[in-house]
């Protein structure tokens, strides 16, 4: 039991993000221009792929409780700096430890819930999936008071819950032993069949165009552009939030299309500058995003894939994706403003259906 409660108050408090919806906007009003902001928001993805190219195989046998702990202790370096400092030096370094940091923890609460439950991991996992995106509606609605009274104080209320979510994991969560890393290590050469080839991309290309949004856009976009208050603006994120949370609950099942069916129109409708449609636009967008990390792992993990390593390969190409679509973004956005990101969102979304179709075409053939 008090392995369980650890893990559940790891993935609330670890997703609470109290700063980021506010961090676009806190960096433009330091005075960077949104290909300055693009920049500094492409290096939490440079950190991330840094880190799990070149780090995280060297600590890989570590204890995934340990290894939650030092990422702990990373992202409270990254957000220390990102607090503290009008540096450009010091933001981009806030943001490189900050993605290092998500690079050392990923998988890891998965790889706990699997070695601790076994039977119940996948019930477990989706029930505390919902919880995650609970937490950072609350998180961005609390965020945004905060962020009226001080730009800094959503910064340290994020702080504070880093520092009560190492306590809880360090009390509650027993030690684990990583045997089956151990193994993965040992593997040289490991060629992803057509079936995980295909859910690598789905992950990739869906988790990155909506995520990239989510974080390197829309909040720009409905300050700068539509000049929307703070209070509306956390209620539409809040939508986001919210239709996440019911999608982990109840979608996961549903065929693997469904995601990027959602993902399509919610796209078009960025693209009418119509308040409503937009809103309308953000609750498929969070229902998207709810789907489309749980069902990854529950598929690969009901197909007997070697789920850890899996979704590390996954979590390099996202970091990639994730680089190139900030950069290229900010790009389109000062030549095209908002329509140009949705664009480039919606040809991402295209090649990501051209890849679908050949490698479950692949797949076919493999069977």
């Amino acid at each position: 039991m008090k392995n369980k409660l650890g893990i559940i108050f790891y993935r609330i408090l670890s997703r609470a993000y109290f700063y980021l919806p506010f961090l676009l906007i806190i960096l433009y009003s330091k005075g960077y221009s949104i290909i300055g902001i693009e920049l500094l928001m492409s290096c939490y993805g440079i950190g991330t792929f840094v880190s799990s190219t070149f780090i995280k195989r060297y600590i890989s046998n570590i204890p995934s409780k340990r290894l939650l702990i030092l990422s702990e202790v990373v992202k409270l370096i990254g957000l220390g700096l990102l607090s503290l400092s009008d540096s450009t030096i010091l933001i981009v370094i806030a943001q490189l430890c900050l993605g290092a940091s998500y690079s050392i923890g990923a998988g890891e609460d998965t790889n706990l819930i699997q070695y601790f439950l076994d039977s119940e991991a996948t019930d477990f996992q989706n029930r505390t999936n919902g919880y995650m995106f609970i937490s950072l509606l609350f998180s961005g609605i609390i965020g945004g008071t905060l962020y009226k009274l001080n730009p800094n104080y959503p910064i340290y209320a994020t702080i504070i819950a880093t520092i009560i979510n190492t306590i809880l994991l360090s009390l509650l969560v027993p030690l684990d032993y990583k045997k089956e890393q151990r193994e993965f290590r040992n593997t040289t050469k490991y060629h992803l069949t057509n079936f995980e080839k295909y859910w690598v991309g789905h992950y990739v290309f869906l988790r990155g165009i909506i995520l990239g949004l989510f974080t390197g856009f829309l909040p720009f976009y409905f300050f700068t552009d539509l000049h929307i208050s703070t209070q509306y603006f956390v209620l539409i994120l809040a939508s986001y939030t919210l239709m996440g949370n019911i999608s982990s609950k109840f979608f996961v099942n549903k065929n693997r299309y469904f995601s990027s069916v959602l993902l399509f129109p919610s796209l078009l409708l960025f693209l009418t500058n119509n308040i409503i449609c937009i809103c309308l636009g953000m609750v498929l967008l969070g229902l998207s995003s709810g789907i489309t990390r749980p069902q990854t792992i529950k598929m690969l993990k009901e197909s007997n894939s070697k789920l850890s390593f899996v979704l590390k390969i996954a979590e390099v190409y996202y970091a990639c994706f994730n680089i190139i679509f900030l950069m290229l973004g900010g790009l389109l956005y000062l030549n095209f403003n908002f329509e140009g990101v949705i664009c480039m969102s919606l040809i991402a979304l295209a090649i990501y259906c051209i890849f679908s179709f050949i490698i479950l075409k692949g797949e076919k053939n493999e069977n």
